[in-house]
This record gives structure tokens, C-alpha cells and sequence, in this order.
């Protein structure tokens, strides 16, 4: 009898090392996903300190008139001069602000983030690292990157990112600085750290001081060679003579030019490729030189913008000049624009402006003050910069005014008050700081107030109560901590949000109670729909 053999399958060689193989790239992605997670969340709560602390920072200069040294700091000089305080943001400002509840440190290290402060406590910047692809823009930094093959610094803050003054008795020294952040803290005299490629860029890889001895692998110079630190050594009320304003302004054109950063930055750029005739300066020059003057070395400094040559008076409609016709045929130069070239007629005659994302990144001229007729001014989505000049408050016809996502700052003007006709006026997502100044009642036609994604603080006119056409109120993403009580006598009011001002309290004395709302006194944790005193109004203040 004979036995039948049973028949087995087993895996070739072959086979099991196709396996093996898809296994191993089966596991490596997904061990470099998991690290990836990782690295992005690590750099989202490295954001967050930076967003923290430059909001904690903005406050207390608000109130206190300039920013708060670093803790140990050390003297960054020149010629024996101080020019900034530089260490580390640490546990004493954590203290002194009193609106960070802990030391920010980084997630995987654990140091602390670099700080440095302007000699004059006006002008701050931060640095730190990020290890993944994220992309991170806010207002006040240029878009940036980094990649996990070399980490890249990542600075932000206020300073001009041009020039630093420092004085000798009654020498004053200007000096072409682009960043306040140095990386070897054993340098402190500011021509040794340019000469050995010591400071500390935004997106190059250069690490922060407070990196240095972390596993970070940005170990490359910021190669910024200029070709003069100094570009004006004298008393600095030689500064007010035209010709010394000049001078100044080509010194600085010859220290920046040929250097990384005017690659990097389009202000820098613009600057040394200004055409510069130093017997005859053009009215942009003359601007450039004045404008970084007074912002960072005196606010003395006189103007000579428009001053020289000036236009024959003669009499215009609605009281423009050539030169206001210029100027607003300027301002609004961008392709296809309708108002470049407006006679002044035409100007007078208008009565709604839109230039809606057209990237325009001047200042608001106060020449639109004159525009009588004038019913509604739309210039957002652009990148104006400056304050609001006060004398465009002079439009009494106006009803609509969206200055929103442009890079505005200052306060908002009392004068404002004085648009009686105003409808609409939107300002959010500027760098507006400080407060709304009293007199808001007087808008007693307004109906939607938006103001989000600013930097104001405090509370909310005591009177804001009498404005009883309000409908769309937006306040959220700012600094407020204090609601008045008279927004319960809003009867029309049919939003109102709030989130994003963590600091925010005093809800409950118009607050009625429902199924699904609460009346306590902070609103720190997520709270959802609420009433009015019954009217119905939705109050959105999520994740405070």
C-alpha cells in the first residue's frame, strides 16, 4: 500500500525578502510621520511662546513706555557704548509682565528663547528655531521657512532692522545694524561680532545664543559684511541741515550694498537701489532719510519732504493743490488703477475709492481729508503702513471706511468721533495698540464696528451703550480685560464677538441666564452661545 505525501507551500527566498523589504519602507514612513507630528507640534507651541511673550512685551511698553531689559543681560557696544542688552527670556520678565503664567522654553531643548532690547528700550527682538517645514507669518516677520537638513533662526519684534544709534558724550554714532540678536554671547563689542559673521538673521541658519549648546545643527555664519558700520559720527543736531540728511541716507546706501540682506529684505533692497542725487535729493529720498531719522535716532529731526520747490499757490476745487493731485495720483499707482491719473476735478468729484488687495504699501496720505464728497473709503488688503493721519476725519460725508489687513499702527484717533455719517469701519487685523479713546458715542449711525486682530487693551468706552443702531460687533483676537456695563442697553445688537482676549472679565452683570449659558465672572474656559438681556444677541468668546 503506498502513502501519499502530503503537499506543503512555503515562501521562496525571493519572497520573503520582497517582504522584508516592503515592511522596512513600510515602517520607515511611518516612523518618519510620527516624527514629522512631532517636530510640527513642537514648533506650534514655539509659535505660541513667541505670539505670548510679543504680546505680553507690546503691553507693558504701553503702559510703561518701552520694553523691560533681559534678565543677566549682557552689553552689546560699540566703542565702549551701549547699543543693546542681549540674554534670554527668563523667569524675572515672566514676573515683570505679569501676563505669561510660565518661563516659555523650547519643547525639545528646553533653553530659553534669545532676547535683546534697543538702547533706547523701544525696539525688542526675539529669536528661536524651528525643525520642521512649517511656515510662519505673522504681521511684523517676513514669511520664513525652515527644513529639518539645516534648522533656520527665526527672529521677530520691532526693531527697524537698519540702523542703531548710540552716543559718546556729545558724539553720536549711527550705525547700519540689521538685527540685535547675536549668537556668540562671548562677543560683546558690535564690529568684532560683524567682523567674525557673529549676529543672527532672520531664515539664515545661524542659531540664537540661548542655542548654542543645543543639539541644533545650524552652525553657519551670517555672512553680512558691510562696507561701513558707521554712517553718520557727529552731534546730532547736525542732523537737521538737509545736506547731513543726505549724506547720511548715501552712507547707509554704500554699508548695505553688495550684502546678503539685501536679498532677503525688500525694504533694504528698495533702499540701496534708490536713486540718490546728494545735490538735489528727490522728494523719496529725502522721505527715506527722514523717516529712519526720526523713528530711531530723534523725533526732532525736521522734515524736508515737500519743503523745497514748492508749487505756486493757486486756487483749486475743493482745496487741492498740484501737489495733493500728485500725491493721490501716486498713492493709488498700481496696474489698471482708475484714479492714476484723476484731474483734480475727478477727485473732487469722487465719492467711493475701493483698491481692494492692490499692494500698496505707503502711508495713508491725509490729502484724502480733502475729498468733501467722499461717501465711502475701501483701501484694504493691502500692506499701508503708518498711523491714522487725523485730518482725514474731516470727511463728514463718509459712511463706509475698511481699512482691514493692511500693517497700520498707532492708536485709533479720538478724531474719529467726528464721522457722524460713518455706517461701517473696519480696522481689524492692523497692529493697532493701546485703547479706544472716549467720545465713541458720538457715532450714532454706526452699525457694524469691527476692530479683531489688533493689540488693543483695556476696556470698551463706558458709553458704547448709547450707540443704538449697532448691530455686528467684532473684537476679538486683542488685549481687552473689561466690558461695560451699557452693552446691555444695545437693543439692535446681534453679534458680539470676543474671542482670543484671555484676559477678559466682567460678563455676568448683563448676562441672563439660559439652558446654555453661564453667569460667571471670567470667561477663561470655552463658553458658547449667551443672551443679552434676552434680545437674542449671540456673544461668541470661545477659547478665552
Amino acid at each position: 500500500m503506498r502513502t501519499q505525501k502530503k503537499n506543503k507551500n512555503w515562501f521562496t527566498l525571493v519572497e520573503l525578502i520582497v517582504i522584508i523589504v516592503i515592511l522596512s519602507i513600510l515602517w520607515i514612513i511611518g516612523f518618519i510621520s510620527m516624527n514629522g507630528y512631532g517636530a510640527s507640534a513642537r514648533d506650534s507651541s514655539r509659535i505660541s511662546d513667541m505670539t505670548n511673550i510679543e504680546k505680553a512685551l507690546r503691553f507693558h511698553a504701553a503702559q510703561f513706555w518701552g520694553y523691560p531689559a533681559p534678565d543677566n543681560n549682557q552689553w552689546i557696544s560699540y566703542s565702549w557704548w551701549l547699543v543693546w542688552t542681549q540674554w534670554v527670556f527668563w523667569d524675572d520678565l515672566v514676573v515683570k509682565l505679569q501676563r505669561i503664567n510660565k518661563k516659555p522654553v523650547d519643547p525639545l531643548t528646553k533653553n530659553e528663547y534669545a532676547y535683546s532690547v534697543l538702547n533706547s528700550n523701544t525696539e525688542f527682538q526675539i529669536a528661536w528655531m524651528l525643525e520642521s517645514n512649517i511656515v510662519y507669518s505673522p504681521t511684523n516677520v517676513r514669511s520664513a521657512y525652515a527644513d529639518s537638513r539645516v534648522w533656520k533662526a527665526y527672529v521677530t519684534g520691532d526693531y527697524n532692522g537698519k540702523i542703531a544709534k548710540t552716543s559718546m558724550w556729545a558724539t553720536t554714532y549711527i550705525l547700519a545694524v540689521p538685527t540685535i540678536i547675536s549668537w556668540d554671547m562671548w562677543l560683546l563689542d558690535l564690529l568684532t561680532l560683524v567682523q567674525n559673521k557673529k549676529l543672527v538673521y532672520n531664515k539664515q541658519p545661524a542659531k540664537p545664543a540661548s542655542y548654542v549648546w543645543t543639539e541644533f545643527s545650524a552652525t553657519a555664519e551670517f555672512d553680512f559684511t558691510p562696507s561701513g558700520l558707521v554712517v553718520f559720527e557727529g552731534d546730532e543736531d547736525e542732523l537737521s541741515d538737509l545736506s547731513t540728511q543726505t549724506q547720511f541716507l548715501e552712507k547707509l546706501q554704500e554699508a548695505y550694498s553688495w550684502t546678503i540682506v539685501t536679498e532677503i529684505d525688500n525694504e533694504l533692497y528698495d533702499l540701496v537701489n534708490l536713486e540718490l542725487n546728494t545735490l538735489d535729493p528727490s522728494d523719496a529720498a529725502k522721505k527715506m532719510s527722514h523717516s529712519l531719522l526720526k523713528s530711531s535716532v530723534s523725533s526732532d529731526i525736521p522734515s524736508y519732504v515737500w519743503k523745497t520747490n514748492p508749487p505756486p499757490i493757486v486756487s483749486w476745487p475743493c482745496g487741492l493743490t498740484a501737489w495733493d493731485v500728485a500725491t493721490l495720483n501716486d498713492f493709488f499707482d498700481y496696474p489698471g488703477s482708475p484714479y492714476q491719473h484723476a484731474t483734480e476735478q475727478e477727485w473732487c468729484d469722487e465719492t467711493a475709492i475701493n483698491a481692494y488687495a492692490k499692494s500698496i504699501s505707503k502711508e495713508l496720505p491725509s490729502v484724502i481729508g480733502k475729498l468733501e464728497n467722499l461717501e465711502s473709503l475701501e483701501v484694504h488688503g493691502n500692506d499701508i503702513t503708518g498711523t491714522i493721519d487725523p485730518s482725514i476725519w474731516t470727511l463728514a460725508s463718509l459712511e463706509r471706511l475698511n481699512l482691514n489687513d493692511n500693517d497700520m499702527t498707532g492708536t485709533i484717533p479720538a478724531s474719529l468721533w467726528a464721522l457722524t455719517s460713518l455706517e461701517t469701519l473696519w480696522l481689524k487685523n492692523n497692529d493697532f495698540t493701546w485703547t479706544i479713546p472716549e467720545g465713541f458715542d458720538a457715532l450714532s449711525s454706526l452699525v457694524w464696528l469691527d476692530l479683531a486682530g489688533n493689540n488693543l487693551s483695556w476696556g470698551l468706552p463706558l458709553n458704547i451703550g448709547n450707540l443704538s443702531n449697532l448691530e455686528n460687533v467684532y473684537l476679538h483676537n486683542n488685549d481687552f480685560s473689561q466690558l461695560p456695563d451699557s452693552l446691555a442697553s444695545l437693543t439692535n445688537l446681534k453679534l458680539l464677538s470676543l474671542y482670543g482676549n484671555s484676559q477678559l472679565w466682567g460678563l455676568s452683570s448683563y448676562i441672563s441666564p439660559s439652558s446654555s449659558t453661564r453667569t460667571q465672572a471670567n470667561i477663561t474656559e470655552t463658553w458658547a452661545q449667551m443672551t443679552i438681556s434676552g434680545n437674542g444677541t449671540t456673544i461668541d468668546v470661545s477659547v478665552n
